[in-house]
Formats: structure tokens, sequence, C-alpha cells
């Protein structure tokens, strides 16, 4: 079953005039900006060097990535093979990887993925173990007794989608933003001209991830930006100044706010269709068709505007589903880690021939991982899983975290096979906004749950 994210992530709370107005261009097309004499007349100046992005790939539906990296040494992949059954892969399949840290346990990667397995031994590639949401931290014992707070409607797709997405998994949180559209209220005034310029791009529609309470995003198609050829300015400048004609002499404060939105919105759009024609196209790294090389080869496209627009902060949202492998487990999963592997390198690759790899740092995200045991076609609803982070800044070729014992009945296992995360996501999320350059005191305003948790507990990144 392919799982799509959840219409309610994108929801807001109640709009102000002004925002209904802006919200019109904002979902589906380009947020209101500056008008396109400042975009492209004023591009030459000397591109600035402090640029970071940030690229969230959300696998949708709960991805078993506990079948990606999977333990090698005789005794642990016993244990792994015993709980697995049907689901486990075979020790000789698996792509060897050598941790810099070891914790006495050999690992591999799922033979369907050995471009990030040569990602992983280069450096460029680090797992985080067993992340997932949490309220609180908890141990098994406090889980099965009830002895602290829990996140709301565990197990349920949208509801972990939304734990994630806002970057809090507190059952009364009730936030309409996601923690990198707060981070963007905080940092978008890096990029010139304040908030005007989108800090949130998503590839895959509106989502929560990048809503703010002041900051817009960037909702873009895979193929690029629309362009509105009926009204361009310069191939079409007549019908251009009757559409502004039309646009004119309104009298109702929202019949002229209206007005420049929709004068912005489409400067913005016919400027970022220009542009976006003379960037490379990536297709011999990323041309092969899925959804993910699609979406990734427009967020490299997009970076490589980066200098010409001036931009010094963005963070990238990419979707894709059919991670729900309730069903075909065994024949799924390698076709989509054959994909992931495929295209993450590719896009790894196109970041290298733009000079930006140290500058780009992708991670992903899911629902939620699997059950350890399956059911006889595939696996079920689990919470805890792995993450994958990549980039030139990454201190790659390490498993940050503590990998979790696959044994049933073990300290990570809370029953029906489901692994209780070791790991929240605010100890993913902080150190990525603080190397995109948020201060320590302002953490809280982006994760409001990260007192709660030692968020300095992953040397994720350099710089």
């Amino acid at each position: 079953m392919k799982q799509r994210p959840n219409r309610a992530l994108v929801a807001g709370t109640a709009p102000s005039r002004r925002e209904v107005l802006r919200s019109a261009a904002l979902l589906g097309a380009a947020p209101a900006l500056g008008h396109v004499e400042r975009l492209t007349g004023g591009l030459a100046s000397p591109p600035d060097p402090d640029y970071r992005a940030l690229v969230c790939v959300f696998l949708f539906g709960g991805a078993d990535l506990v079948n990606l990296l999977v333990p090698r040494s005789i005794a642990a992949h016993t244990e792994y093979a015993n709980t697995r059954r049907e689901l486990a892969e075979a020790r000789g399949s698996l792509l060897p990887i050598h941790p810099r840290t070891s914790d006495g346990i050999d690992y591999g990667l799922h033979g369907a993925a050995p471009e990030l397995r040569d990602r992983f031994e280069r450096g460029d590639l680090a797992f985080v173990a067993n992340v997932g949401p949490l309220a609180a931290p908890t141990t098994r014992d406090e889980y099965l007794s009830g002895a602290v707070p829990l996140p709301q409607h565990l197990f349920s797709h949208g509801d972990q989608q939304d734990q994630w997405l806002r970057g809090d998994a507190r059952s009364d949180a009730a936030s309409s933003t996601g923690w990198g559209g707060r981070l963007a209220d905080r940092l978008g005034l890096l990029n010139p001209g304040g908030l005007t310029v989108p800090m949130g791009v998503s590839l895959a529609g509106p989502v929560r991830l990048l809503v703010g309470a002041r900051a817009n995003l960037l909702s873009l198609d895979p193929e690029g930006p629309a362009r509105m050829p009926f009204v361009d300015p310069v191939s079409q400048p007549s019908r251009r100044r009757a559409l502004e004609r039309m646009l004119e002499g309104r009298s109702h404060v929202l019949e002229r706010e209206f007005a420049r939105v929709q004068r912005e919105v489409l400067d913005l759009e016919n400027a970022l269709a220009h542009a976006y024609e003379t960037t490379p196209t990536f297709d011999d790294l990323l041309g092969g068709g899925s959804p993910l090389m699609r979406q990734l080869r427009a967020v490299a496209r997009v970076i490589a505007l980066r200098q010409r627009f001036g931009i010094r902060r963005q963070m990238f949202f990419v979707g894709v589903g059919d991670f729900d492998t309730h069903d075909s487990q065994l024949t799924r999963l390698p076709t989509l880690f054959r994909d992931l592997s495929i295209a993450l390198d590719g896009f790894q690759t196109a970041l290298e021939r733009l000079g930006e790899a140290p500058n780009v740092t992708t991670f992903t995200a899911s629902d939620f991982g699997r059950t350890l045991t399956g059911n006889g076609r595939g696996s079920d609803h689990g919470w805890g899983g792995h993450g994958l982070v990549l980039g030139g800044a990454v201190r790659g070729r390490e498993i940050h975290g503590r990998m979790p014992s696959l044994r049933l009945g073990g300290p990570d296992e809370i029953g029906e096979g489901r692994l209780l995360p070791s790991m929240s996501i605010e100890q993913l999320a902080a150190p990525l906004a603080r190397w995109m350059g948020l201060a320590p005191q302002h953490l809280g305003e982006v994760l409001p749950n990260a007192h709660r948790f030692d968020t300095s507990a992953l040397d994720l990144l350099r710089g």
C-alpha cells in the first residue's frame, strides 16, 4: 500500500486577512517575493560563500531500515535472523562496512545499496541508530508501566508523520508550524530581503515541516518552476501590461493587497522559470525517472541557482512513498533500497559537480520503523528505526547513537517486535539546526521539547 502524506500536515491556525491573500499564491506556485528586477538585474554580485542547506528525504509509509543496516557478526546476525525469520537478509548477501568507531559488532548494508556502502566507506554517509518520536526519554520498563508521557497515537501513519514534521511528539503539542519553518523564522533574515526569499522549498507539495509563523514556503513541481508564458513580461509584454492594468486602481485594501501579491507572484514565477532553464539538467545522474530521482534532480537545479539569487540558507523537502510494506516486503524492499541508493548517490555527485557538497546535508525521516517480526507477508507498524545522513560536512563512516538489541523481549523491544527509540527527533534535528547557524539560546523556539533530551549527544556534523 502506498502511504501518502497526511493532508492534515499542512493545516494551519486561523489566518489573518493578509495571510489569506498571500496563501492564494503560496501553495502550488511561488510565494510572494520581490520584483523580477531585483532577482535578475542584480544577480551578478559576488557569491556569498556562507551557504548551507538541509534536504529532508521523507520515506512515507514507515521504512524498514533494520534490513538496510544489518549486523554481520555471527552471534549478532543469528539473533537478528531468529527474530526476523522469513524477513531476514542472508549474512552472505550483505555488503561489509567498516565504521570508524566500533561497538564490537560487524555490520553490512543490504545488497541492493552498493552506492550507499561506497558513500559510507568514503566518509560521506553516516547512520543514526534507532531514532523516533519521543515525548520524554523512555526506558522499556517506563513504557510498559506508563511512567512517562508518550507520543499520541503511536504506530499511526498520520500522527507519527506529523510528529516528525512538527519536531515535537508531546500529546498536547498543537503547533501548526514545523521545525523547519520555525528554523526559517529565525534564520530567514540571513537571506537577502529577509523572509521575502523563502528558505523552505518543497518538491512534494505543501508540507508542515516548512511552515513557519512568518516564513513562507515555495512549492515546486519536480519538473521545475511553473512558467506563466501568457503573461511573460519579455515574450508577451502587451498581455502583461493588460494584466497589470487589471490589477491597478483598486480602492479596497483587500483588493490592493491581492493585486500586489499577484504581481509579485507572476514576477517570481517567470524569473525562476527563466533562470532554471540555464541550470545543468543532471540527466546522467538523476534521469532514471523515479519520483525520488526527479525530486532530487530539481533540488540540485534549484541549489545551482543559489548564487544568482544570493540565497544563504535553504531547507528542502522531498517525499517518496510505498514503504508501508505489510505485503510483498521481500520483493518490494530491494527495489526501494535500490532506488534510494542510486538517487542519493546521484544527488551527492550532482552537489560535488556544483562545488556544494560541503554545504548541503541530506537526511532521511520516516513515519516509524517496522516490526522486527513478520506477518507472513511483510512487517507491520513499528516505532524506532534508523536514519541516514549524507553530505560533505557529515562525520561519516559512523553509526551515531546506540544500535538496538534485536532480541524479542530484550531491552529495546516493547512487544510485538517494536523497537523503543533510543534517540528522539529533537536529538537528530538539533545538530542539523545548529549546523545551519541556529544559536543555542534559540533552540527551544525551533524544538520546544528539546530541553527534555541531551541534544549534544550526536556529534554529527563538522563546522
